[in-house]
């Protein structure tokens, strides 16, 4: 699965570029690139019926998935990939040990006297990091519960990127604890703090 959901970034990845070489190209080359788009469009399909019939085939994976996509602002696509890039959530026994495993612990940059700032790790999988963006900007739109805390860090003085980076790791938090409990996600359990 994990090689899928690679494949599947990839062909994503490509389908871009090709998009924004349209966004600039010689009228001479588009026919040429609206192909390799309508070839990729075919590719992107036929890859993520292959991660859906792979997670669908397996009880587990299906049980997780349902799980996470119970989640506001997780979707299928981000639960095949945090499915694929993390595994089994139930390993961590805690979920400061999966913010390790992703790379969004703080990690304070100092030495001697020098004090630096805090900023996240970064050793963990950064396909993964970046599959989280877009989900927790959606929880901070769409879930009123995640909203309040995103909010809540901005009146404190922190800037929104910060603020966004929070909402990551608390929705990496959020998945975690919905998988631990098997129970779907619950927004007066779901977050505090």
């Amino acid at each position: 699965m994990r090689a899928l959901v690679y494949r599947l970034n990839d062909l994503e990845g490509m389908r871009q570029m090709e998009v924004n070489r349209l966004d600039v190209s010689d009228a001479s080359v588009v026919a040429s690139i609206e192909r390799v788009i309508a070839t990729l469009d075919a590719q992107i399909k036929a890859v993520r019926k292959e991660i859906n019939d792979h997670i669908d085939s397996d009880p587990d994976l299906r049980r997780d998935r349902e799980l996470l996509v119970s989640i506001p602002g997780i979707a299928d696509t981000t639960a095949a990939y945090m499915l694929a890039c993390l595994g089994d959530l139930r390993r961590f026994s805690e979920p400061g040990k999966l913010d390790a495993f992703v790379g969004m612990n703080p990690a304070v940059r100092e030495s001697g006297r020098w004090k630096g700032k805090t900023m996240l790790s970064r050793l963990g999988n950064a396909l993964f990091r970046g599959k989280l963006f877009m989900p927790a900007m959606v929880a901070v739109r769409y879930c009123a519960r995640m909203r309040a805390f995103y909010e809540r860090l901005i009146g404190r003085g922190k800037p929104k990127k910060v603020a966004l980076v929070a909402a990551m790791r608390k929705l990496l938090h959020i998945a975690w604890g919905v998988v631990r409990s098997g129970r779907p996600f619950d927004p007066d359990l779901a977050i505090a703090g």
